[in-house]
């Protein structure tokens, strides 16, 4: 799950440049982008069950982004986060390289094009909710984790589909995240004060998919401040993570869900152009742009 970060970094770094320096950092990452993309494309092979010959799948085996003990590879195949980063990352790898002159990759856009055009859903109390990957049935716990179910006190990999790397564009449904959205918060094992089985990114992952939404900010605040163990902060700024005295992921996550609600996101920009904030609140904010 973790392969296009390279080009998911990459492209923010273009999108923070200024103007005159967008072709300069293109020019210096393309190596790092065209490697990445190669092997994001090399991964997928066709389906393994009768009638999907012609879908290219990620895995089995593979390993998706819930970080959890009890998964076994081989009874997993497309990851629901995995899925959507890897045509996300395809996509703007083409978008590079047609920038730099050297025209369409045939091959990434073939690859994009047979991935399975949405992730796996589904029921839960009469909606369609999105699961962990194409072969777990209970994503929220009915039936505890399993090799192929992480279950409720892991990753909630399937919400950043949508708030971390803005998936519309790459299979995901509002209407269907929306709905994904409140049977995590309804159901996930968060913890207590005293204890958690969470990390401290889950909090900013499920904030970053509310504020996408336009779910009231109160309510996006009232996640990222969650009192359960794993999201307190020390006096040195990192969260108390047990044994990691330094656990970032947190702290990006939380300043990634703040400027999002600064600046607004693509496709679902902040009303007004004012911040995503609690009414009452006094801030200003300066020089954010919408998060991709």
């Amino acid at each position: 799950w973790e392969q296009p970060h390279v080009i998911w970094m990459a492209e923010a770094q273009r999108l923070a440049a200024a103007d005159r320096d967008v072709a300069a950092v293109r020019t210096r990452l393309w190596p790092l982008v065209q490697a990445t993309a190669d092997f994001m494309a090399s991964y997928a092979a066709p389906g393994t069950v009768e009638g999907s010959a012609d879908e290219l799948w990620l895995g089995p085996p593979v390993v998706g982004g819930e970080e959890t003990n009890n998964y076994d590879p081989e009874a997993i195949f497309n990851p629901s986060f995995s899925l959507v980063y890897w045509k996300l990352g395809l996509a703007i790898a083409n978008e590079w390289s047609v920038a730099l002159g050297h025209g369409t990759n045939s091959a990434w856009a073939l690859v994009a094009a047979r991935l399975p055009a949405s992730p796996h859903t589904v029921e839960l109390d009469g909606e369609s909710v999105y699961s962990f990957n194409a072969n777990c049935s209970s994503p929220f716990g009915q039936n505890g984790p399993s090799i192929n179910c992480p279950g409720a006190e892991s990753h909630m990999m399937m919400l950043g589909t949508f708030g971390m790397i803005g998936g519309e564009s790459f299979g995901i449904s509002r209407a269907t995240m929306n709905a994904t959205v409140r049977a995590v918060r309804r159901l996930w094992d968060w913890g207590t004060p005293q204890t958690s089985g969470l990390w401290g990114w889950d909090f900013p992952l499920t904030a970053l998919a509310m504020t996408r939404l336009k779910l009231p900010p109160t309510e996006v605040v009232d996640m990222l401040l969650m009192n359960v163990q794993t999201n307190q902060y020390r006096i040195s700024g990192h969260l108390d993570g047990g044994f990691l005295p330094c656990y970032l992921p947190g702290n990006g996550g939380l300043l990634a869900a703040v400027a999002m609600m600064a600046g607004g996101a693509r496709g679902s920009p902040n009303p007004g152009g004012r911040p995503w904030f609690p009414a009452g609140w006094q801030a200003r904010v300066e020089g954010f742009g919408e998060y991709p």
